[in-house]
């Protein structure tokens, strides 16, 4: 009998639409730094290089498990390292949707309104979150392709309408070269489209019409598409950055709102109007993908052990509750941090090395340690 769980039923996504996802979510952080500091001189160009050739080599585990299964990493028919591996990833999303929760209301009290209540934002954010999340991973992967070329609008005819600004000799800013390893590596462990990856790869369509467990799986081209997308994207907006307002750029909050505010073109006054637009709907579809990860990674914890059956599992009575309470206590949990955003913020400041440590063990264990147990696991059901 064919072993099928939630992951490798009948709902598939391409490819392209998982690579879209991860884009649009790389592309928000890139757009929307704060809390985090971020500098935009020479050395910058730098860093993005060398955590992308990291991010190259923490991916390649997943890479060599999709390209021969497939189905979902968590798909492990052991109780212990399923529940491990299981409570790593929910951990890290709950943290990933609370900061992407606070960086939008951060950005949108900055931008477009001068106060924000904490009450109004969650209900308002979360309920259309929770709502997208339970139309399922397809309906946000058919809406992902548009977000993203919403923001490649956005981007492209910024930068056009802001080139009569842009001075070249501004670029060649000194370079010093401190700590460029670290300070890689430190981008690098932010990444946090591993896990929605780690999630989603069993959602991949295989290459095969035979949809065995031995066909093989496309996982590996998500990645390989939106890597260079998004590296391509960070290089670009430093240089644009760097080019209109030279070292300033570093001590403005968001540098690709402050380019568009004088940007226009004949049928849209303010292009700051539609950047605001592209990255509210860019944060609600990295909350709702986190809530998706989420029901997903509690759906498959609570599927049996040995689901000897061709049909798809049907989501657990215990999955459902759990995850419905979960999600609510994200929000709950959003609104104790946004409520206090200074306190949060002194915190990140204070306790940052405490914070890499958190990236950097589940990003470990993530990246690492998940894919080569699954790997060896389906070796060994194979065989």
């Amino acid at each position: 009998m064919q072993t099928k769980t939630q992951s490798s039923s009948t709902v598939k996504i391409s490819h392209l639409q998982l690579a879209s996802l991860l884009a649009v979510s790389v592309i928000f952080s890139l757009t929307m730094p704060v809390p985090f500091t971020v500098g935009y001189s020479i050395e910058r160009l730098v860093i993005l290089g060398v955590s992308a050739l990291i991010i190259i080599l923490m991916y390649t585990p997943f890479i060599v498990f999709t390209a021969k299964n497939n189905r979902g990493v968590l798909e492990i028919n052991n109780r212990f390292f399923k529940w491990f591996f299981g409570l790593i990833i929910l951990i890290r999303l709950i943290y990933t949707a609370v900061l992407t929760a606070l960086q939008m209301h951060i950005f949108i009290k900055e931008t477009i309104m001068g106060y924000l209540s904490a009450i109004i934002f969650i209900v308002s954010i979360f309920a259309v979150a929770l709502y997208g999340s339970a139309k399922g991973i397809q309906a946000s992967a058919r809406i992902a392709p548009l977000s993203l070329l919403l923001y490649i609008f956005v981007i492209v005819t910024v930068s056009a309408l802001a080139w009569d600004r842009v001075e070249i000799i501004r670029i060649h800013s000194p370079f010093y070269g401190e700590n460029i390893i670290s300070r890689s590596l430190t981008d690098a462990i932010r990444n946090d489209e591993l896990f929605f990856f780690a999630t989603l790869c069993g959602f991949i369509r295989p290459k095969s019409s035979n949809e065995t467990q031995k066909t093989q799986g496309q996982g590996f081209k998500s990645i390989l598409y939106y890597l260079p997308v998004t590296l391509v994207t960070g290089v670009w907006l430093t240089l644009l950055y760097h080019a209109v307002f030279c070292r300033f750029a570093e001590s403005i909050p968001y540098p690709l709102h402050a380019t568009a505010a004088f940007s226009s073109l004949t049928l849209i006054e303010r292009m700051d109007g539609v950047f605001v637009n592209a990255g509210i709907i860019g944060g609600i579809l990295k909350i709702v993908l986190t809530f998706i990860c989420i029901r997903v990674v509690i759906s498959t914890l609570y599927s049996p052990k040995n689901a000897q059956s061709p049909q798809p599992v049907k989501p657990h009575r215990k999955a459902k509750i759990t995850a419905t309470v979960l999600l609510i206590g994200v929000a709950v949990l959003s609104y104790f941090v946004v409520s206090n955003t200074e306190q949060y913020l002194a915190w990140t400041d204070d306790g940052s090395g405490i914070l890499n440590i958190f990236f950097a063990v589940t990003l470990i264990i993530t990246a690492l340690i998940l894919p080569l147990t699954a790997l060896i696991k389906s070796k060994k059901e194979w065989s």
